[in-house]
């Protein structure tokens, strides 16, 4: 089991008055979070620490980290000056980690990154560093706005004074259930409304198309559904709204899924090391899943248009049955 958190500021006076943290002084403090540790991690288990474990005090901290239990990982923050003895008790130190949690990628450091890897696959940035703070209350604004235009984010503040952390570490499944992220589905009154003109807008969640990708450590190929890349569904949903005909649907289908699925561009899925027909000789295929979809273009154009809304021929009686 993979457990997360930050700033613990263990023997950091300031911080409790910094953090308005319940405690009356700085042992209570480091006696709870030992605690809260020790009560939920096992010896097996691997916890990951995002930066900010200790303030200063070598001794004392070499102490707690020989009571802790667990593999210990630590993701350094600006006050990690981990030197001397206190280093050999750490499993790994890095500046930045990415960790495969039972099949979710999840991104760790110090601080907030607003733009991730694969955080149009559905990644997981995991940060401390702005305690609870307005910097905190700014990257939660900023991350709503994105939302608001359709890009997945899901930066999650692990620091251990947050209300969903409660001075514990926490598993992913934990932290993601206390932050919950919209779907991504842009939804306005012309799709909540029924209206003379009829059909809803598509949803995500019925919308399947399996392409091939490459894993994260390009070890192992697996089968993704284009309409989870939230850019790309967003964008399509807008048109959408527009109600093309079918004609129209598959030029702008076509430019949409070039500028997200082009290996030219930004969003580079490449599927590599295919074996033609199980020879051994037979060369490296490199793939792009734009270059997949055009396979089967027609197919393809064809089941995105059985869930676009369509336009209603009308007569002198008014409209008649949706085509």
């Amino acid at each position: 089991m993979n457990y997360y958190i930050s700033d613990l500021h263990i023997h950091h006076k300031n911080v409790i008055r910094f953090d308005n943290r319940p405690f009356a002084d700085t042992d209570l403090m480091n006696a709870v979070l030992v605690n809260n540790w020790n009560e939920r991690v096992t010896e097996d288990d691997h916890v990951y620490v995002l930066g900010d474990a200790f303030w200063k005090n070598e001794e004392e901290s070499l102490k707690i980290l020989k009571e802790l239990k667990g593999h210990l990982h630590l993701v350094r923050g600006n006050h990690d000056a981990v030197k001397g003895r206190l280093r050999f008790q750490w499993e790994s130190i890095e500046d930045y980690m990415e960790v495969n949690d039972n099949g979710r990628f999840v991104i760790l450091s110090h601080y907030p990154i607003p733009f991730y890897r694969n955080q149009h696959y559905g990644a997981v940035m995991l940060y401390g560093h702005v305690h609870n703070t307005r910097e905190w209350e700014l990257v939660e604004k900023w991350q709503k706005e994105v939302w608001n235009v359709g890009i997945p984010s899901r930066l999650i503040n692990v620091g251990c004074m947050m209300p969903y952390m409660k001075y514990t570490p926490r598993t992913l499944d934990e932290i993601l259930e206390a932050n919950p992220a919209p779907e991504f589905e842009r939804v306005d009154e012309e799709a909540e409304s029924k209206n003379e003109e009829g059909g809803g807008l598509v949803k995500k969640a019925d919308m399947k198309w399996f392409v091939f990708v490459e894993s994260v450590n390009r070890k192992e190929i697996y089968e993704m559904n284009v309409f989870d890349h939230g850019g790309f569904t967003a964008d399509l949903e807008k048109f959408l709204k527009k109600r093309p005909t079918r004609e129209e649907l598959s030029e702008e289908l076509r430019h949409i899924t070039m500028y997200y699925f082009c290996s030219k561009c930004e969003w580079e899925v490449l599927l590599t090391s295919w074996v033609h027909g199980g020879r051994d000789d037979a060369p490296e295929l490199k793939i792009d899943v734009y270059d997949q979809l055009k396979m089967n273009w027609d197919h393809f154009v064809d089941y995105v248009w059985q869930f676009a809304p369509k336009k209603r021929p009308r007569t002198k009686e008014g409209v008649v049955d949706e085509l």
